[in-house]
C-alpha cells in the first residue's frame, strides 16, 4: 500500500482520498485499540503467572492441559483468566 501525504489530504494506495485529519483520528483510534489490547493481555498474562504460583500440583497440570489444548493464546488466557476468577 502506497502513502502520499498532500498539504490537507492523503492518498491512500488510490483507493480515495481520506482528510489529514480524518486520518490521524484513525491512526489515534488504531493506537488505542492496540494500547487496550495489549493492557488485556498484560493481565491475561498476569493472572495467568500468579495462578501457575499458586497452584498445587494437580491445579497445576489442569492449568496447563487447559493452556496446551486452546486454539490461541486469546483462547488460552481466557481460561487462565476463568480459572483465576470464576
Amino acid at each position: 500500500m502506497t502513502y502520499v501525504a498532500a498539504t490537507d489530504r492523503t492518498t491512500i494506495g488510490g483507493e480515495g482520498e481520506v482528510p489529514g485529519d480524518q486520518l490521524q483520528h484513525l491512526q489515534q483510534e488504531v493506537q488505542h485499540e492496540a494500547q487496550h489490547e495489549a493492557q488485556q493481555y498484560r493481565r491475561a498474562i498476569y493472572a495467568l503467572i500468579e495462578k501457575i504460583r499458586h497452584c498445587g500440583d494437580e491445579e497445576l497440570q489442569e492449568l496447563l492441559r487447559s493452556i496446551r489444548n486452546a486454539d490461541s493464546l486469546a483462547e488460552a488466557t481466557e481460561k487462565a483468566v476463568a480459572l483465576k476468577y470464576c
